[in-house]
């Protein structure tokens, strides 16, 4: 069963064919399919009920990470203190943001305002966990932190 020249001539101009052609290299296509299985995935987080795990009190994740109460203090001065240098991080990149819109640099004005949002979100996370801290109460509720730590009212 030995293949004539004429197949033989076939099969290598089919082979350069298809690899000077390759249209699964050229779109990527391990890549899609992977962006699509991740896609895919997220959404099945989101949409599918999944079972709630028990909370954690502080003092049990207080305990279990050995902390003490002058470690948890520390620490607590320290998410603040990010916190707030995020937010003057977040206040100076919305100024530059609005003065590259004045002066008419769109692009360096939409980067700077997308490091500013990003900025707040830093600080938004860091006083998220300082809140929690102070109320010593893992689990708060946004609702929570802008009642309490930011509009001051008791609980």
């Amino acid at each position: 069963m030995s293949m004539s020249n004429n197949e033989k001539k076939q099969s290598k101009i089919g082979k350069l064919f298809r690899r000077m052609f390759n249209v699964r290299e050229w779109i990527d296509w391990s890549r899609i399919k992977a962006g699509g299985e991740y896609i895919s995935q997220g959404a099945k987080q989101v949409y599918i009920d999944t079972p709630k795990l028990p909370v954690e009190s502080f003092a049990e994740a207080q305990r279990r990470l050995k902390l003490t109460d002058d470690s948890i203090l520390i620490r607590g001065r320290a998410l603040l203190r990010n916190s707030l240098i995020m937010l003057c991080l977040a206040v100076l990149l919305f100024c530059y943001a609005i003065y590259h819109f004045i002066w008419g640099t769109i692009h360096s004005g939409i980067l700077s305002f997308s490091l500013f949002i990003l900025s707040m979100g830093f600080s938004f996370r860091y006083h998220f966990w300082y809140f929690q801290i102070t109320q010593r109460k893992l689990g708060c509720t946004l609702n929570d932190w802008v009642r309490q730590g930011l509009m001051g009212k008791k609980s």
